[in-house]
């Protein structure tokens, strides 16, 4: 039930006095009134910000269609004939109440979530201004930790070799001077991955682009790994074209990228298995493309993680079954060397995928690894510039 206050105006000047003064909730106008009329009241509350919301019904005898057009076009929201049936005006005015109540609440909601909206707004950017000095300090501390790591590491790696080195080395100090210049080099192989993902994941690896052949690449990796190779009595199989477009990219970094895949490859292959290295050019909606593949008859990936290999410090199979050593079988790592090789591929803008029937270490169904990269990519960053020689990505 609704509890009504009526205040009553004398003709269209009072009602217009009034109606700014008191703000009522409704008004009921009637049409024809000594000097200003009803339809001239209504357009002269509709032009007043004060009062243009006040829902209006008229009251007339006039109940022709022209009269409620009119009535209408000059702003008002329903039209009660005379005589009035009480319980008909009424209802008509509790269904405009209602209404105007509801818009009402509808109007300060949406000004409060507005409000809330430009608050929430200017707290987003607060803390993207953040982020982005926050990545830019992080970027610092990247650099400064990598300096902090590789300044001990390079003393005793240098003073290891000078011992190492050494004529007068006591026989009994040969071995664990060699263990040490070993230790400290699997140590720094460590940081730099370790250095490198986090570059990778603050979008700081800086490539240094040059026309390149992919698989002059490949023939100084296998000779890199010849002995290791060997050791294993692991046969590598190159199927590399006699001729292939050459690619804008940075060589070393995509050396880095190919290594890890390898290892990969090499350190999941039981000894005495065969791995295959294949690259191959095409084109595809008028770009030229790379592909290179590397197939192994190791034990093979479950393709539950197939996807989470690529994924930073993921390492499948219980670390307690690992051992230790880059290109030992199943050798151990800190999981971020699959991770490197994708960041690499993807800021040569090209991708990277495993395929596997599955993990068996007794059938060894084996691996195949993807990488597909464009001939000459251009970062988005530097899309609108004409090729440079170093880009940060």
């Amino acid at each position: 039930a609704w509890k009504l206050r009526v205040l009553i105006a004398k003709n269209g000047e009072d009602a217009l006095q009034r109606a700014a003064q008191q703000q009522p909730d409704l008004l009921l106008l009637d049409v024809m009134m000594p000097g200003m009329d009803g339809f001239t009241v209504c357009r002269q509350l509709q032009k007043d910000a004060a009062t243009a919301a006040i829902p209006v019904i008229f009251m007339t005898a006039l109940a022709d269609g022209d009269n409620k057009v009119r009535g209408f076009e000059a702003g008002g929201v329903d039209y009660i004939t005379k005589p009035f049936h009480q319980p008909e005006v009424l209802a008509r005015v509790t269904a405009q109440l209602r209404i105007h109540q509801l818009t009402h609440a509808l109007q300060t909601a949406n000004a409060d979530l507005e409000a809330k909206v430009t608050e929430r707004t200017a707290e987003l950017a607060q803390a993207l201004e953040a982020a982005r000095i926050l990545d830019a300090k992080k970027s610092d501390f990247i650099d400064v930790v990598g300096h902090e790591l590789r300044t001990p590491l390079t003393v005793i790696q240098g003073y290891a070799q000078i011992l190492a080195h050494r004529a007068d080395l006591a026989a009994d100090l040969v071995q664990p001077i060699a263990a040490i210049v070993s230790a400290a080099a699997q140590l720094g192989g460590i940081v730099e991955q370790v250095i490198e993902a986090a570059r990778l994941n603050h979008d700081s690896l800086t490539l240094t682009r040059a026309w390149l052949n992919v698989n002059d690449v490949l023939r100084r990796l296998m000779g890199v790994y010849a002995q290791t190779l060997d050791e294993r009595r692991l046969t590598v199989t190159l199927n590399l074209p006699a001729t292939l477009p050459e690619m804008w990219g940075d060589a070393m970094a995509l050396y880095q990228a190919l290594e890890h895949v390898l290892r990969n490859a090499i350190k999941y292959t039981p000894d005495g298995g065969v791995i295959t290295v294949s690259s191959a050019a095409y084109a595809d909606a008028g770009q030229q493309y790379l592909e290179i593949v590397i197939t192994d008859t190791g034990i093979g990936i479950d393709p539950a993680e197939q996807r989470l290999i690529f994924e930073q410090f993921y390492r499948a199979g219980p670390v307690a079954h690992h051992s230790s050593g880059k290109t030992k079988f199943k050798g151990g790592g800190p999981g971020l060397g699959l991770t490197l090789a994708r960041g690499i591929i993807a800021a040569h803008g090209g991708r990277i995928w495993a395929e596997s029937p599955g993990c068996d270490e007794v059938a060894c169904p084996g691996s195949q690894f993807f990488i597909i990269l464009p001939v000459q990519y251009v970062p988005p960053q530097i899309a609108a510039a004409a090729p440079v020689e170093t880009a940060t990505l």
